[in-house]
């Protein structure tokens, strides 16, 4: 048998997978360093943060999961021409937007009635990782949903 999470968890691996069909999906999303700078030229990934769940009521528990997106982008710069950077967090930008979009309008993950609700909690702003001397911008975008299981 199936559980919700289950059902949730693949809804949005997917998803992301046709938001961004040219990024590459990390591997090890719970450590960014820990990645293949190869990985992480044009990367997403997923990480689950935490899980709670509350007091079983009528026959269900309630289990709240906090979850991040983690996008990134490989940064060349050629002496003092920031042009690629700023189009690196451009880009980083628009990517974040497609995911926002997406936890806004939970109808297009097709979840039916597996999710209780999706709550976008916040965003890294863009940050800056080294990596095989190598540099690489990436963002987190932070966000919450609920799920009720029946015992």
């Amino acid at each position: 048998m199936t559980t919700k999470i289950t059902t949730v968890y693949d809804a949005i691996i997917t998803k992301l997978g046709t938001l961004y069909p040219s990024k590459t999906r990390l591997p090890i999303p719970e450590n960014i360093q820990a990645n293949n700078a190869l990985f992480l030229v044009d990367g997403y990934g997923i990480r689950i943060d935490n899980i709670s769940h509350s007091t079983p009521e009528f026959c269900s528990i309630l289990s709240e999961y906090s979850v991040t997106i983690i996008l990134t982008r490989e940064l060349w710069i050629l002496d003092t021409d920031v042009s690629n950077d700023d189009t690196v967090k451009k880009n980083l930008l628009e990517d974040n937007l497609l995911a926002v979009k997406m936890l806004n309008d939970v109808s297009k993950l097709n979840l039916g009635n597996n999710a209780d609700s999706f709550t976008i909690r916040s965003n890294s702003g863009i940050k800056t990782l080294g990596i095989d001397k190598k540099k690489f911008k990436y963002i987190e975008l932070n966000f919450n949903f609920k799920i009720r299981e029946n015992q």
